[in-house]
C-alpha cells in the first residue's frame, strides 16, 4: 500500500502575509513538486481563517504520493521545505481499516 504525505501551508497577517502571497508560494511549491513525475500532488482549496484582533490566516492543504524509489520520503521534505522556506508539519494519512 502506497502512503499519502499531507502538510498545509500557512500565510498569517501577524507575519505581513497576504492571500496572494499564498498563491505565490503556492505556485512555486506545485512547480516544483510536479517536477518529479515519480509524485502525485494534490491540494486542496485556500480557506481564509478570522483570529480575535482582526488576525486573518490563510491555508492550502497538499497530499502528495510518492509511485516508485527515484525520491526518498527525506527528498520530498527536502523539495518543500526548500520551495517554502517555512517549517511545515508533516504527517501521512492514516489508512481507514473496514472490517
Amino acid at each position: 500500500m502506497s502512503r499519502t504525505l499531507t502538510f498545509e501551508i500557512i500565510m498569517d497577517t501577524r507575519l505581513d502575509g497576504t492571500r496572494e502571497k499564498l498563491i505565490e508560494w503556492d505556485n512555486k511549491l506545485q512547480d516544483t513538486l510536479n517536477r518529479h513525475p515519480c509524485l502525485t500532488v494534490n491540494t486542496g482549496d485556500i480557506r481564509e481563517l478570522d483570529w480575535p484582533g482582526e488576525t486573518k490566516q490563510w491555508r492550502k492543504r497538499y497530499w502528495i504520493k510518492k509511485h516508485n524509489r527515484t525520491l526518498t520520503w527525506n527528498d520530498v521534505y527536502g523539495l518543500v521545505n526548500r520551495s517554502y522556506n517555512k517549517a511545515v508539519v508533516f504527517d501521512f494519512v492514516k489508512p481507514i481499516r473496514l472490517n
